[in-house]
């Protein structure tokens, strides 16, 4: 299995952890448990072809939903996770961008740039 697969794999259960009433501590770390990812996507998703991505952003402005077109848009363009993309603190990775000439992404955070 591949360390991405099983990173994946074991991020859901924390999504379905998170969603579970009592301890909110329950946590399993993915990177502990099947080692770190070792290679950089070189290409978009299947699905998030700038095409199709295009055709979807324009159908969720029509009906009023431009955060979420955004929050798309961000996805495919900084390679995040939709999760990830709709929490990131985007005028601060706009900032840094500025500042620095790029958004570091490290460890599913944007410099950790992520909001509470």
């Amino acid at each position: 299995m591949a360390v991405s697969y099983g990173q994946n794999l074991l991020s859901s259960v924390n999504a379905v952890l998170e969603t579970m009433p009592g301890d909110s501590a329950l946590r399993v770390s993915p990177s502990e448990l099947v080692g770190e990812r070792s290679s950089l996507r070189q290409e978009a998703p299947v699905g998030m072809e700038r095409e199709r991505l295009q055709q979807a952003v324009s159908e969720l402005c029509e009906r009023g939903e431009e955060r979420i077109a955004a929050v798309g848009e961000l996805a495919r363009e900084l390679g995040l996770r939709f999760r990830e993309a709709f929490l990131l603190d985007a005028r601060a990775a706009l900032e840094l961008a500025a500042e620095k000439g790029a958004v570091n992404i490290t460890i599913g955070l944007v410099e950790g740039l992520l909001e509470n």
